[in-house]
């Protein structure tokens, strides 16, 4: 039998990594959203259960940086949606019990937020950031068609990107895209993208700080990202070139027997 393993990346990053600036766009462009998405769907979030509502830059105070970028995954997934099918969404600081139904181009899809998931070749178990889903069943390598990561490691290697095609290929992901919030080298931005992973930066580290410090363009920056990855499904059409490639090397090798 398989050794289940659960995996935890973000241990792996320093809690002592900040960015003063940064984390102030962070906080109010999440806000900003936060206001959209209550006025437009009627929807409330909560750090914990029923208490600390996302509505003050106080309730911000103390989350590392991957976490505000992934309160920010999630409020553009709920402020693009047609419709949101929940009213409140508890434990947004850790993991939400219930997925968050929503409607998306006229299609019903399912947002898991730090839900595990077990891989259909390894029998590993994975616990991704966020996962779209097709359906209300558990995430799994049956219904997932999108994941999203959120990293601020100083410095992102070629080892995190292995270990996270891994994770895509292991739950079978249509799409999968990791957001780093400090800038990335060019050869480790080559590499995911050989994979087929999405490999973005916030922006909040780089050149283009001055003009992401306005809510509406790091909105947008986040949005466009997640769009083109989820139209895109990059990683599946990395594993079925990668599949065609190996079964038409095997064939040419059974011939030759």
């Amino acid at each position: 039998m398989n050794e289940l393993m659960v995996d935890h990346e973000h241990e792996d990053d320093d809690p002592n990594i900040d960015d003063e600036d940064g984390r102030d766009a962070l906080v109010e462009t999440i806000l900003k959203l936060a206001v959209k998405v209550r006025s437009r769907h009627d929807v409330r979030l909560f750090l914990g259960d029923g208490t600390e509502p996302l509505d003050h830059p106080a309730s911000l105070r103390g989350h590392p940086l991957w976490l505000l970028a992934e309160f920010l995954c999630v409020l553009i997934v709920l402020d693009e949606a047609q419709s949101v099918g929940t009213r409140e969404v508890y434990r947004l600081s850790g993991r939400v019990p219930l997925a968050v139904p929503f409607v998306r181009d006229t299609q019903r899809r399912f947002l898991w937020i730090q839900h595990s998931m077990r891989g259909r070749q390894s029998g590993f178990l994975w616990r991704p950031d966020l996962v779209i889903t097709e359906d209300g069943q558990p995430p799994s390598a049956e219904n997932v068609l999108e994941i999203v990561e959120c990293k601020h490691r100083r410095k992102l290697d070629s080892a995190t990107i292995r270990s996270e095609f891994a994770k895509g290929f292991d739950l079978e992901a249509p799409a999968y895209l990791i957001w780093s919030y400090f800038e990335v080298s060019q050869r480790v931005r080559d590499g995911a993208d050989g994979l087929g992973l999405r490999l973005r930066t916030i922006g909040l580290a780089g050149p283009e700080r001055a003009r992401l410090r306005n809510p509406d363009e790091l909105a947008s920056r986040i949005a466009t990202a997640m769009r083109e990855t989820r139209e895109a499904t990059p990683l599946a059409a990395a594993l079925v070139r990668g599949a065609s490639t190996a079964a038409d090397k095997a064939d040419r090798e059974r011939r030759q027997r």
